[in-house]
């Protein structure tokens, strides 16, 4: 049985679940947030207040969506979306490269992330049942 006693020596039935902020999807998409926020002092303000803000609000949304799949028994619904927003900052890290507004290497940094992060959505998406 699977459980922990109580006082009278039941079993409580109980399911794991581990904290959010535990799992390497979260901890790598807040990173990511982090180094957007250390950055930003460095991106011209035309680009910081318009595409920089949605690339934070999106991993922002996203880290919420990781919460949401990890406390909800039906997960599909939060995961996509977090998959969708991941593409979206995919693009607009992709414009602010094209603009030349990232460096190439600071480019491939976040795009190293940004796939780590997509890998582990999409292996978690293909785990749920």
């Amino acid at each position: 049985m699977s459980g922990i006693r109580d006082g009278r020596g039941f079993f409580l039935n109980y399911t794991a679940m581990a904290l959010y902020s535990n799992l390497p999807v979260y901890k790598a998409t807040y990173d990511l947030l982090i180094e957007f926020y250390r950055r930003e002092d460095t991106i011209p303000r035309k680009y910081r207040y318009s595409i920089v803000d949605e690339i934070k609000r999106h991993l922002c949304d996203l880290l919420s969506m990781v919460y949401q799949a990890n406390a909800s028994q039906d997960k599909k619904p939060f995961l996509r979306q977090a998959m969708r927003d991941i593409e979206e900052v995919k693009i607009r890290v992709r414009i602010l490269s094209d603009l030349h507004v990232l460096g190439v290497k600071h480019f491939a940094d976040i795009c190293v992330r940004e796939e780590s992060i997509s890998k582990q959505l999409t292996a978690w998406h293909n785990s749920v049942r």
